[in-house]
Order: structure tokens, then C-alpha cells, then sequence
């Protein structure tokens, strides 16, 4: 008897998140786009018939349940409803235009969406929204994956918080690796 050995593509959990991270910032750049604003400089542009505000709910969706397993959220502090929590907020801030305007929008965030927001992104104090910067504000209303450099200073501001990552919004698709 032969047995013929058929090789499958299998991806490592680390290539998926950033598989998953890609994606995000494609969903999450023609958001921006759609709001005036620059995304991600090496997002591809995802050609697609599904609605946009669709595709922000599953790739948000994908992107957690990755992060939950063996990422930020992988740890027994992370709230178990903040997946549909901050999906929710991510969807209003779609319908409701927020990231051309997110400090409004954020003032108008109930108590219990603000404090999913501060859970998303791992704020240790609340959220002060007259206090942040518009990048600031609007980081917060964008997953940690596709979060920009608005005013193009190397620092991505998320509420009152200064990061620095590579590749950021700002490097070129020419710089930046791919797994496809």
C-alpha cells in the first residue's frame, strides 16, 4: 500500500495575527478614507461587495478571537463580553461618522461603552476626553492593529498615550513584508 503525503499550507499563529493585522488596517484605512483622513500607507485596497460596515464587524471579530487565544487579549484580566462590547462601539462610530469628529462622538459615549473602550485598549485610568489630542481620541475608536500617526511625528498617540511600533501608519508597502 502507498501512502502519498499531501503538504496543506498551514499558517503559525504568529503569521495568522498578522495576517489578521493586515487586514485591519485595509478595513480600517478605507474607514479613514472614507472620513477624510489618511490609513494605513501600506494597507492594500480589499475589493469586496460586502457592505464596509460589515467587513469592520468580521474582521473586528476575526482579529479578536486571534488576539483571545495567544494575543493582547490572551490573559484572565481581559473581560470576557469586550469582543462584542467594543465591536458595538466600533460599529456606532461607523454609522454615526465618528472619525471625522471623534472627540464628540466620545463625549457621547455612555459610562459602561467608555469603560469597554479603556478595556480595549488597556487604559489604565479612564477616559478624559477633553484631555486627548484628535489622535488620541480617534486611535481609540480604531483597534490597536491599524491605530495612525496622524500628524506624522513617529509617535501613535492612543487616548493619552504615546506609542511607537514598526511598520507604523506611515511606512511605505515597500518596506513592509508579506506572508501571501
Amino acid at each position: 500500500m502507498r501512502i502519498e503525503s499531501q503538504q496543506t499550507e498551514v499558517m503559525t499563529h504568529y503569521q495568522t495575527r498578522v495576517v489578521n493585522d493586515r487586514n485591519m488596517q485595509s478595513v480600517f484605512s478605507e474607514v479613514l478614507r472614507e472620513a477624510g483622513r489618511q490609513g494605513y500607507a501600506s494597507a492594500g485596497v480589499v475589493e469586496s461587495a460586502e457592505p464596509l460596515q460589515q467587513r469592520i464587524q468580521d474582521t473586528w471579530d476575526q482579529w479578536y478571537r486571534t488576539e483571545r487565544i495567544g494575543g493582547q487579549y490572551a490573559s484572565a484580566e481581559a473581560p470576557t463580553d469586550l469582543g462584542g462590547a467594543f465591536g458595538s462601539v466600533l460599529m456606532k462610530a461607523y454609522e454615526q461618522g465618528a472619525y471625522v469628529a471623534p472627540k464628540p462622538f466620545l463625549r457621547g459615549l455612555s459610562e459602561a461603552e467608555l469603560k469597554s473602550v479603556q478595556n480595549a485598549h488597556w487604559l489604565a485610568e479612564p477616559i478624559n476626553v477633553d484631555s486627548l489630542t484628535e489622535e488620541g481620541a480617534l486611535n481609540l475608536l480604531i483597534p490597536r492593529a491599524a491605530q495612525v500617526d496622524l500628524n506624522g511625528d513617529g509617535f501613535t498617540r492612543s487616548g493619552a498615550a504615546y506609542g511607537m511600533k514598526f511598520p507604523d501608519s506611515t511606512t511605505s508597502r515597500e518596506v513592509t513584508y508579506d506572508f501571501t
